[in-house]
């Protein structure tokens, strides 16, 4: 299910529109247009990747939205994402840095970057995992010896202290945890179980998109949250549809997620102390509002629409308590 919508939403891609905020009817306020995975930095700006054909080669690039002024900056100038395994970055929750997977001496690896400065610094190492690794691996495979580790569904701690990611190897992927402080990577996860994955306030409990295989054989997908120190598991949405991509609130009252039926993706917010459940979006039919995050300050749901118009967009909702 995740490939597929990081597959969707690359062939969404097309050349750069204008990106005044507007208003659509049933989604919310579109504040940037052909821009995908949004990420709020801070209260007053928001992040995405876009394709922009003003710049040579078509790169796809990051790039960051003052709501204020309209004003917007690339990140990275140069560094094209279409290069990476899976699109992913992660904005510190106030804005100040942000982290990407880049190829360090031919292998990926973790750089977090200062907001604003192009020169980072390397903070994960996976070496460990690549050394047991067969000298002929990536012959049996068919494969890049780059792809052997990659990393994508990258996400800040709410804490700021830690990422989280799915790291995937020849045989298995998992959920894993990185401090940034101390470099110290530990497994939150079984092997092949959870994406979409994030940390609690207390960086005690990860939280994630879980597959589910319902006694009518059916397949689908909850969100549930686990315990580090115990593996302990609570579900927080099971609907008995597609449910991914959950983000706590910054008070952790409430979860935003993704749901998608009948060939539909609409955004949904669910109090997670009286279980009541509103939907925020009403997508037409083909449509898809999907990867929701919330702003620092818990007031606005950043989330992407693709499937509307030609081209994807960043779209918000103003978030009242309930």
């Amino acid at each position: 299910m995740r490939r597929l919508l990081i597959l969707f939403i690359a062939l969404s891609l097309v050349i750069a529109g204008n990106a005044n905020s507007e208003t659509m009817k049933g989604i919310g306020e579109i504040v940037a247009h052909n821009a995908i995975l949004p990420a709020p930095v801070g209260n007053d700006s928001v992040a995405f990747l876009r394709i922009d054909d003003n710049i040579p080669g078509k790169p796809m690039e990051l790039f960051v939205r003052d709501l204020k002024s309209g004003k917007e900056m690339r990140m990275l100038p140069g560094f094209n994402f279409k290069d990476m395994p899976s699109f992913t970055y992660a904005f510190e929750p106030n804005g100040k840095s942000f982290v990407v997977p880049r190829l360090i001496s031919g292998e990926w690896e973790l750089m977090q970057y200062q907001t604003g400065q192009r020169q980072g610094e390397v903070v994960s190492d996976f070496k460990k995992f690549r050394k047991n690794f067969p000298a002929d691996l990536t012959r049996k495979l068919k494969t890049k010896s780059e792809l052997l580790v990659t990393i994508s569904d990258l996400a800040f701690a709410p804490s700021g202290k830690k990422v989280i990611f799915n790291l995937s190897l020849p045989d298995h992927s998992a959920i894993w945890t990185l401090d940034l402080a101390t470099k110290r990577i530990m497994q939150v996860s079984p092997n092949n179980v959870g994406y979409y994955p994030h940390v609690c306030s207390d960086d005690n409990f990860v939280y994630f998109t879980n597959d589910a295989v319902r006694p009518s054989k059916n397949f689908d997908q909850d969100i549930v949250k686990r315990s580090i120190i115990t593996g302990d598991i609570d579900t927080l949405v099971s609907d008995g549809a597609n449910e991914f991509g959950g983000v706590l609130s910054p008070d952790e009252k409430y979860i935003a997620y993704a749901q998608r039926k009948n060939e539909i993706t609409d955004i949904w917010v669910k109090n997670l102390k009286t279980k009541e459940k509103k939907k925020i979006t009403s997508t037409p039919d083909g449509g898809h509002c999907n990867f929701p995050m919330w702003s620092a300050n818990g007031k606005w749901i950043y989330f992407q629409v693709a499937g509307v118009e030609d081209i994807p967009m960043t779209a918000r909702q103003k978030f009242t308590g309930f």
